[in-house]
This record gives structure tokens, sequence and C-alpha cells, in this order.
């Protein structure tokens, strides 16, 4: 039986600085957004590549309750998530 909980393990804790960092290539660029955060200051992305922030505070403080660890948000102006991040 699996655990009904299997999908957690899928959230990433990374510096904020792994999104604010510019990139070269292909990726998504994110203006104005409110990310969840760990007791660390880190930001949230799911299974590598789904990050885990709203433009809508509100809304980010709504799922905020479904990722492990999640303690707070933080508004970053310009983030960059690329299709390809590996871990």
């Amino acid at each position: 039986m699996s655990d009904n909980k299997d999908w957690q393990k899928h959230f990433k804790w990374v510096d904020q600085s792994f999104v604010t960092t510019p990139l070269e290539g292909q990726v998504q660029v994110i203006l104005d957004s409110w990310w969840v955060t760990n007791a660390e200051g880190q930001v949230s992305i799911y299974k590598k590549y789904h990050p885990q922030c709203n433009q809508n505070p509100v809304v980010t403080d709504r799922f905020m309750s479904s990722v492990p660890g999640a303690v707070g948000r933080v508004q970053i102006p310009v983030a960059y998530v690329r299709a390809d991040t590996a871990w």
C-alpha cells in the first residue's frame, strides 16, 4: 500500500539565488510573484521545474499549507526557471 503523501517527496528547497540568477537558453521568466519559503528563506520548486509561487499573495497562502516545511512567503521581482533544471 503506498503512502498518500508520496507526492510530498517531490518538493525541493533551493536558495533564492537559484531562481534570481539570470540564465541563458530557454527559460521561464516569472515577474513579481510571491514564493513559498521555508525557515531558512529558501523557495520551493515541485518536480524540478514547477515553482511554488503566484502573483497573488492570497493564492500563495492558500497552497502553502500543502508544501511540506513551508513557513512563509517572499516576493521576488524577477525569477528564472529552466525546464531542464537538474538537482
